[in-house]
């Protein structure tokens, strides 16, 4: 462990920690358990018998502890474990050691202690006491040091004079441009020494960039000094990842290397960084006592697992290995009933797209908030403690049951004596994200004051951006919370649950349609937690549907907000349906001018840059109107930004790293049976020595095929062939296709009624009759 003064000193000490697991069953078993323990040396303590609480049965439970002699036996316990899956029943066993050391000690990381040591260089932990309250949501962090460590091009041409590594400390940046790497190691060995950092902040370090260095600095004898621990750490050089495929899409994990005595983020290989940045890393890290460099390479999922596992040992509960819920039996008519999923209405488009003065209403996070409200969890979902529900405490019949005993619709119990751990566990998380949106709140408004000087005007954006990132990672872990319930691999899940927060949801939209249609609103759109409203030829009130907000508050027993009143709202239709609009695809522009676009090319991460920019330029003009009417007077000027930005195309005057289309690899390379851009740039990467696993993305151009130029190109081929200063030759009318699509998509709704039918010249047309 490290810990770090008031004052800044940095303190390396250790601590004694032996797991525990438990493991319950025949006694046959339980003696080959503890002799195939006793073989491995990995038992630190004679096994005695306890008595626990069992978690799907909230019964006492006579089971075996077991005190682990060092936590780096567990790894291969949990291997030899499998041998008696299904004939015991084992606990805590995944638990990973830091994570485990953390629930035991009651501490976190970046938590407040006061630490009791002996003096010494390898010096013991004699006592930790934690100095602050978990709760506290105005907790202070101590100023930690970044170095940003990248390669100045592509990760995947290595590094070299003509791919230098790029640093970055505060406002000092550096290229390392030297003549070999193991050069490249004795220079970045120097820069840590006069840094010091904290925090080594990479992109693609973990893919890349460390184990390149590493492998160098072994080759030639070197130590490369990124730990800070005093004893040196040897490493497997690891260069290749794991892939796998998860609901139809494939993921692509890379290697780790995290580091000792110091932190290595890989903001490429960390969904929790790239949503919500450091702060919300550290947000997710405390509450799930999960060793932050882990937990930035972990997702949202693990992290809330991790948190409801924490909940579970401090209710006294045994956390089951593995998941150990399997779904109920059911017959084909009541399978019917409860797998339903989410309740939609969309609009229909024969009528209309366009429409005006339409109010759209939020739940705020309506199934994490069912969740914690209804006291669902995977034990409390037609439980095991309570079979009869006459049995709840001080009820005597059914109708004495407390309100919301039984899910709607589908009529699964609900536990009446216990609340349950995802119950917990997201109380806690809805909870702290309210109070970082209030109080981003406040400090929106005293920025909008304009009483605040340049200095306290700066030190409020610090603040807002600090307390944006932590409610941000806490909004993607409420998001991941009912996944998780029905997901076939998590520890806290139980597909009945899943079912009932959907039965919970539908009732809870319709109370929003029953009460906005009384009082003489019309149902325009609705989708799970969304609702849009219109009055037809009558403008909105924002009284009326505050209060409109407050009785569907009321009724439904979660928040009902208005997210804003829309000038104007477009619902595109479907290409395969025109009648029928798309669920999740729609935008327009609220009275306050602000834009919300969902489903549009602007959003799609597969589009070229300059495509996504240019329909953003597109948006930003039909943000000035403030009426489909004042749309409309646009047409000329819309015309006008198009055929500037077609002409930058035609010109060939887009830098051509605007123009690089992504794909994600579905497959190994020589699996594919469609040579489409996406395996003509994983090919020519095998070329440079490069293999592509299923789950990574690579981008490239589409260019005019003649001579030896292919029809597409990889980024990297890209950049050894052009650099950055001179373009390929770039098909032009391969991406004024995007560019006309993406100007058809929020203009085809204005515009006069055959612009869009005729085209500009016929190389578009024929592009257009082309595939992309």
């Amino acid at each position: 462990m490290w810990l770090r003064t008031e004052n800044g000193r940095y303190f390396h000490l250790r601590d004694q920690f032996r797991p525990v697991i438990y493991a319950a069953g025949g006694p046959h078993m339980l003696r080959k358990l503890v002799e195939r323990l006793a073989e491995l040396e990995a038992l630190a303590a004679e096994p005695r018998f306890v008595v626990k609480r069992g978690f799907y049965s909230n019964a006492p439970i006579r089971a075996l502890e077991l005190r682990i002699a060092k936590p780096s036996v567990l790894r291969t316990i949990r291997r030899k474990l499998y041998a008696f899956y299904r004939k015991l029943d084992i606990y805590h066993a995944d638990i990973e050691p830091v994570t485990g050391y953390l629930f035991e000690r009651g501490v976190y990381p970046l938590a407040r202690v006061r630490a009791a040591c002996n003096s010494g260089p390898g010096a013991y932990i004699q006592s930790l006491e934690l100095c602050e309250d978990p709760a506290d949501c105005e907790y202070e962090l101590p100023p930690l040091k970044t170095l940003k460590i990248e390669t100045l091009y592509s990760h995947r041409l290595g590094i070299s004079r003509n791919n230098p590594l790029l640093i970055e400390v505060g406002a000092k940046r550096r290229l390392l441009r030297e003549n070999s790497l193991a050069d490249v190691v004795r220079q970045l060995n120097e820069i840590l020494r006069a840094e010091d950092p904290d925090i080594l902040l990479s992109a693609y370090g973990d893919q890349m960039i460390l184990p390149a260095l590493f492998e160098a600095a072994q080759r030639v004898g070197l130590a490369l000094n990124l730990d800070r621990d005093p004893v040196p750490n040897q490493r497997r050089i690891l260069r290749k990842g794991s892939s796998y495929n998860t609901y139809g899409s494939w993921i692509y994990m890379a290697p780790s290397y995290p580091l000792f005595g110091r932190w290595h983020i890989d903001r490429a290989n960390s969904f929790v960084y790239r949503e919500s940045d450091l702060s919300g890393v550290i947000e997710l890290a405390r509450l799930s006592r999960m060793p932050v460099q882990k937990l930035s390479r972990s997702s949202t999922g693990a992290a809330l697992t991790s948190i409801e596992t924490h909940v579970a040992l401090s209710l006294g509960y045994l956390a089951p290995w593995q998941k150990s819920s399997v779904e109920d039996e059911k017959t084909a008519y009541e399978l019917l009933e409860a797998d339903k999923g989410a309740l939609i209405y969309v609009p229909d488009a024969s009528e209309s797209c366009v429409y005006e003065n339409a109010a759209q209403l939020d739940y705020a996070q309506m199934y994490p908030s069912i969740m914690a409200l209804h006291n669902v969890s995977p034990e409390t979902v037609n439980c095991l403690c309570c079979p009869d529900a006459a049995d709840a405490p001080g009820a005597s019949t059914a109708a004495e049951q407390p309100m919301n005993s039984r899910v709607p619709e589908i009529g699964y119990r609900l536990c009446a004596r216990r609340r349950g751990v995802v119950s917990l566990s997201l109380e806690e998380l809805l909870r702290r994200r309210k109070i970082y949106k209030s109080r981003i709140k406040e400090i929106k408004t005293q920025l909008q004051n304009g009483t605040a000087s340049f200095a306290e005007r700066a030190a409020l954006e610090t603040e807002r951006a600090r307390l944006d990132s932590r409610q941000s990672s806490l909004k993607w872990t409420l998001v991941t919370s009912f996944g998780y319930l029905g997901y076939r691999n998590a520890k806290f899940g139980k597909i009945e649950s899943h079912e009932s927060v959907t039965a919970f949801g539908r009732e809870k939209l319709l109370v929003a349609k029953e009460l906005s249609e009384s009082r003489g609103f019309r149902l325009l759109h609705a989708i799970t937690d969304s609702v849009f409203i219109l009055r037809d030829g009558a403008a909105l009130d924002r009284a009326e549907l505050a209060e409109l907000c407050g009785e569907i508050s009321e009724r439904a027993r979660v928040e009902m907000s208005l997210e804003g009143v829309y000038s104007w709202l477009v619902f595109p239709p479907s290409r395969v349906d025109a009648a029928m609009t798309v669920v999740n695809r729609y935008f327009g522009r609220f009275t306050d001018g602000e834009l919300k676009c969902r489903g549009l090319f602007s959003r799609r991460k597969d589009a070229p840059a300059f495509i996504r920019d240019a329909q953003l330029a597109l948006l930003e003009r039909m943000r000035r109107a403030d009426s489909v009417a004042a749309l409309r007077v646009m047409h000329g000027e819309q015309v006008e930004l198009w055929r500037e930005l077609d002409e930058q195309l035609r010109a060939q005057r887009v830098a051509w790293p605007e123009l690089l289309l992504r794909k994600t690899a579905s497959r190994e390379l020589d699996q594919y049976a469609v040579r489409n851009g996406g395996f003509h740039a994983m090919h020519q990467l095998r070329e440079l020595g490069v293999e592509i696993s299923p789950g990574e993305k690579v981008r490239y151009l589409a260019l005019v095929p003649g001579g030896r130029t292919p029809r597409y190109m990889a980024e990297e081929r890209a950049q050894i062939n052009y650099g950055t200063r001179s373009n390929p030759p770039i098909d032009a009318n391969f991406y004024r296709k995007l560019l006309w699509q993406a100007f058809e998509e929020v203009w085809s709704y204005f515009a006069p009624a055959a612009f869009f039918a005729e085209f500009p010249d016929d190389q578009l047309r024929l592009a257009l009759a082309s595939e992309v």
